[in-house]
């Protein structure tokens, strides 16, 4: 898991520049994709050359002065798109907005039915009639700017990710302004236009529904319905029949066969004790009292805000998803600790996984599967080779690498001794040390690569009965997979056309070690890490928040900055402790090439 810090400086700053689409893959061709207007197209909005010089100078003058590299590089881009348009507004005429302005503007005041912020998207006002071109050519800027701004928020953009955990990738695409703007005036409605900018998940859109269900609870606590009034009267108990049983069956949502909904069930009492310990109410199991339906006639409390924000979180984690999960891919839901493998919808296969334990969490990202391996070697993990390996070699003990049939492999591809190495100078992280294919390999008899920078995969695994676990958060990163054989069969038989027959031979073959299947259409993977999840009805079922990644993402959406939420992370904390398990040579050469970067990018900003 070590090597996942290296590459995040280099993505955190190339991404704001990848465009939304992957035809689009640069300012050039993505100019290029709208119709260069003429004359005609800037006089239709009844305005003139004037208009269209000023818009050019006003965006030139902000690109020249905006400081924030991301907005410059969104006034960079509107500013060809304008330019390519003749200079020929999206939002303003002659006279002040016109219909797409009415539908944008309204559609950015409602931004937080999606779970956003609509103070965060400045509203232009134009006094009706406006023909003033410093102030035309203001509002149609500011509106522009507010409508990629919103873009990028509906689709992962409005906090980064990798900044609050390492172990937390953002958004597989960037959003490019020419794109978003070329998306807008290609509708009829600009504010379906913004919608459209959301995740498409039915999953996603019971999130909102709930969310926006709480918010709006929140604001304006529902009084009891005069209905569901409770009036004294005689004890009830277990088994007996009464009116007031289908009132309280109503309120705690159990219902019952047609015909016995006044029968005070086993089912109904534990609902009934379940309700009245949550109000801190202890009575008798099985009796409905006038001290019971009291209870029930008070007021339910308002959902908390905590709970609001959690779903808020988990609509935010949907946002870092690829717009397309592909028609068929696997979904690996840490929280769950389940894969599911999903074709055109549907759900084909579904088994249980072991991922990272909290301190070696499995990632949370997106890649596509595109081999699967057969006798696989283990490449031990840089955790297990510094606090495990390091000590015994740097105190002579190197049959441990036969005692755990394990070997040493060079760049050349070579086997190395370990005698050879300067234990005390050497980064043992940087040496590729495996474990031979069988029986007592950790990754059992199958993998399935899927390659990403956290070197992190799905296996088979010799530690089998770690599965009837309830909670299975015992990896150093990877994810183990009961019944591997299964998914082999699956995904060879979708890419291939295999039977199990063909799988089960691989398997079998113990001569052919790291036996490597290309995929001929790889399949994406989505490692995810979701808390709430579409239940029956229109519920919601809750899941633990075991690497803590809600409390990040809500800290973060309620301004708690980045650098102070990552303080904790664990993925950080785990480079520490490996940089202070080198060798004294090792970190001085690390802190001299720290204080070179840290040169280097001063020497940049100046």
């Amino acid at each position: 898991m070590y090597c996942v810090v290296r590459w995040l400086v280099a993505a955190a700053v190339a991404m704001p520049f990848l465009p939304i689409h992957p035809s689009r893959a640069g300012q050039p061709a993505a100019v290029q994709a709208v119709s260069v207007a003429d004359a005609p197209l800037l006089q239709a909005s009844g305005l003139t050359s004037t208009f269209a010089a000023f818009l050019d100078s006003r965006l030139a003058g902000l690109v020249a002065t905006t400081k924030d590299v991301q907005q410059r590089a969104w006034l960079a881009q509107l500013k060809s798109f304008y330019a390519s348009r003749s200079g020929a507004p999206v939002w303003v005429g002659a006279k002040g907005f016109n219909t797409a302005a009415a539908a944008a503007l309204a559609e950015l005041a409602r931004a937080g039915d999606w779970g956003l912020d609509a103070a965060q998207f400045e509203r232009p006002v134009l006094a009706d009639g406006t023909h003033d071109p410093v102030l035309l050519v203001d509002a149609e800027i500011a509106l522009s700017r507010s409508s990629v701004k919103y873009a990028s928020h509906a689709r992962g953009g409005r906090i980064a990710p990798y900044s609050l955990s390492l172990w937390l990738d953002g958004p597989t695409s960037a959003v490019y302004a020419t794109a978003v703007m070329i998306d807008i005036i290609s509708v009829k409605d600009a504010g379906a236009a913004l919608r459209d900018m959301h995740p498409k998940s039915n999953a996603f859109e019971r999130l909102r529904q709930a969310y926006v269900s709480m918010r709006n609870e929140i604001a304006a606590p529902k009084p009891i319905d005069p209905k569901l009034i409770l009036a004294n009267g005689p004890a009830i108990k277990a088994g007996q029949w009464h009116p007031d049983v289908a009132v309280i069956r109503n309120r705690v949502k159990v219902p019952a066969v047609a015909g016995l909904e006044s029968q005070f069930d086993e089912k109904l009492a534990n609902a009934v004790d379940d309700f009245l310990d949550r109000a801190g109410v202890r009575v008798k199991w099985g009796i409905i009292d006038d001290r019971v339906r009291r209870e029930f006639n008070r007021p339910p409390p308002p959902p908390s805000k905590d709970d609001m924000l959690r779903i808020q979180a988990n609509m935010e984690r949907w946002r870092w998803l690829p717009r397309d999960l592909g028609r068929l891919h696997i979904w690996n839901n840490l929280t769950e600790q389940m894969t599911r493998v999903v074709k055109d919808g549907q759900v084909i296969h579904e088994e249980r996984i072991i991922v990272g334990q909290p301190h070696t969490q499995t990632p949370v990202f997106s890649e596509t599967m595109k081999s699967v391996v057969f006798q696989p070697e283990w490449g031990v993990p840089p955790s297990i080779k510094v606090t495990d390996l390091l000590p015994k070699f740097q105190s002579g003990d190197f049959d441990v690498l036969d005692r755990r049939d394990m070997r040493i492999i060079g760049l050349s591809g070579r086997e190395l001794k370990p005698e050879r190495f300067n234990w005390d100078k050497t980064d043992i992280r940087d040496v590729g040390i495996y474990q031979r294919a069988g029986d007592s390999n950790p990754l059992g008899y199958v993998k399935f690569l899927f390659p990403n920078k956290h070197h992190v995969y799905m296996h088979d695994t010799n530690a089998r009965s770690l599965f009837t676990a309830g909670e299975r958060t015992f990896s150093h990163g990877c994810i183990r997979v009961r019944n591997p054989k299964r998914l082999a069969e699956i995904v060879l038989g979708e890419d291939k056309g295999w039977d199990a027959g063909d799988v089960e031979r691989l398997l079998k073959d113990r001569k052919k070690p790291n036996n490597k299947v290309e995929l001929d259409r790889p399949i994406p993977v989505h490692n995810v890490y979701f808390t709430l999840v579409p239940g029956d009805g229109n519920t919601l079922i809750r899941l633990g928040d075991m690497y803590g990644h809600d409390k990040r993402v809500v800290q973060a959406l309620s301004g708690v900055p980045a650098l102070r939420i990552a303080e904790n992370d664990p993925a950080l904390n785990l480079q520490r402790e490996m940089d202070e398990a080198a060798p004294p040579l090792v970190r001085r050469e690390q802190a001299a090439a720290e204080r070179r970067r840290r040169q280097s990018q001063d020497d940049d900003d100046d």
